[in-house]
């Protein structure tokens, strides 16, 4: 399945038709959106054809990536992440909307098998492929969007509450998933966002 990118966010606002006809248009959120836009040519009149989805509760959206700061500042190995890429480690690490997915296992058998004869050297290696089974597919955890547009408000806060339960048992098992859910509230007051 290809998913679309470059999403464009919307707004509707009030307009009036020349003939007096007041209707709803949809306008470009922002000025990255308007950017997109203007990059793909988009003119007033053009006719396109869009698929609408309602944008999550964006307070939400800013608590989790707070929950990813406070695991970036105070979790051993988070330390080089972003709030973002924290969350979707969690994701991936806790399974909470994720999918698994097979991937052609080649491209990631042959650069074994390379950096394995540029350290062991090409004996070690040919034993290596002999003995090794052919692998044509490989199961891979894929984490599920978490953008506005792709994950639904009440996904979203399904998502929150699983990755808030895993940091509780993984990470403070002294804490409940709701106590986890707090502390993020209270690192966001005592760090001036």
């Amino acid at each position: 399945m290809s998913k679309p990118t470059n999403h464009i966010m919307m707004r509707f606002e009030a307009a009036t038709l020349d003939n007096g006809q007041r209707v709803k248009a949809l306008v470009a959120r922002f000025a990255t959106d308007r950017r997109i836009m203007a990059e793909r040519g988009y003119r007033v009149g053009d006719e396109v054809r869009a698929v609408l989805t309602k944008a999550r509760v964006i307070e939400h959206h800013r608590k989790a990536h707070l929950l990813g700061q406070m695991v970036v500042s105070q979790v051993e190995g988070f330390e080089s992440e972003t709030s973002h890429s924290a969350l979707k480690r969690l994701q991936v690490d806790s399974g909470v909307f994720c999918e698994l997915e097979s991937i052609d296992a080649a491209p990631i058998v042959e650069a074994l098998l390379s950096a394995s004869e540029a350290v062991l050297g090409a004996v070690a290696t040919s034993m290596l492929r002999a003995v090794l089974p052919k692998i044509e597919k490989i199961q891979v955890t894929v984490a599920q969007s978490l953008a506005f547009d792709r994950m639904s408000q009440e996904e979203f806060s399904k998502f929150y509450t699983g990755i808030c339960a895993y940091l509780a048992l993984t990470y403070w098992p002294s804490l409940t998933a709701e106590q986890v859910e707090a502390q993020a509230e209270l690192f966001d007051s005592h760090n001036g966002s």
